[in-house]
């Protein structure tokens, strides 16, 4: 992009931005192609420093960020919850030896934004942007950008040969430790914030993704979803490690267009808590 554009890009007004932002994600046919739109990107950044940067925490701002934190923290617990259940079947399944596909396999699990239309939008008796931000649009194309935009990849469980699906889910790796926060985002760390014991998802939100505070304090709808990757590998030389599980933190935004995880068979069980 020329210099002279970014410098006009810089000196819009939100109202400005986002008929920019829907011009641009307009031109774009297949929204699945909007991950990969520079244009885009910059001009959903202006959007989100813009509100962010003029936002005062009233206390329905603050009610509604403890009820999106909350959201964001159980919708984890449950996900973790189910992965573990679905881990203990699939180990007995393998022990067993019942099924001859079933060599390995790996459970994968994700927590994400969705977006159903308005009803995916909760509404606030006062509008911080005073009438001006068209939130549903935006949390659209939010939506559909971030199906092409991975924040972090998802969690991953993957166990060795030896592993017991009787043991206890701390010698399998299994319990769920909330990540110690160091240090917060700069909007949050105010003292009248300082009574939430926020997740490490809703931080991932304001510090790493495209939604701005109001974007975040209108999400009412989460998708959990579990994935177990059957793998048939035929393999002599497997390892035969000890019971493990690969965490790589949780995922909000996950890339739902390419699997990330190692899977070497194409039988993929999808569930949707």
């Amino acid at each position: 992009m020329h210099n002279d554009s970014r410098k006009e890009i810089k000196n819009l007004s939100l109202n400005s931005t986002e008929e920019l932002i829907k011009k641009i994600s307009g031109k774009i046919i297949n929204p699945l192609f909007y991950g990969t739109d520079a244009h885009l990107e910059e001009v959903l950044n202006l959007r989100c420093r813009l509100i962010n940067e003029q936002i005062k925490f009233s206390p329905e701002m603050i009610t509604q960020i403890e009820r999106v934190n909350s959201l964001l923290t159980e919708s984890r617990e449950q996900v973790w919850q189910k992965m573990r259940c679905l881990s203990r079947q699939m180990l007995q399944l393998r022990e067993s030896g019942e099924d001859d596909f079933l060599d390995d396999f790996e459970i994968e699990g994700s927590v994400s934004i969705e977006f159903n239309g308005e009803s995916s939008i909760s509404p606030q008796k006062k509008d911080e942007n005073n009438g001006v931000s068209d939130y549903v649009e935006m949390a659209r194309i939010l939506h559909d950008y971030a199906l092409t935009s991975t924040i972090i990849y998802p969690s991953l469980f993957y166990f060795g040969k030896d592993a017991n699906w009787n043991a206890s889910d701390e010698e399998l790796c299994m319990i769920y430790h909330k990540p110690r926060i160091r240090a917060l985002p700069r909007y949050f760390d105010l003292p009248e914030l300082k009574h939430i014991d926020f997740c490490e998802d809703l931080l991932i939100l304001v510090n790493s993704s495209l939604y701005s505070i109001s974007d975040i304090i209108r999400i009412n709808d989460i998708q959990k979803e579990v994935k177990v990757n059957w793998i048939s590998s035929h393999n002599s030389q497997i390892d035969n490690e000890t019971s493990c599980l690969f965490f790589a933190g949780p995922v909000l935004l996950a890339d739902k267009l390419s699997n990330k995880s190692k899977t070497r068979a194409n039988e993929t069980k999808k569930f949707e808590l």
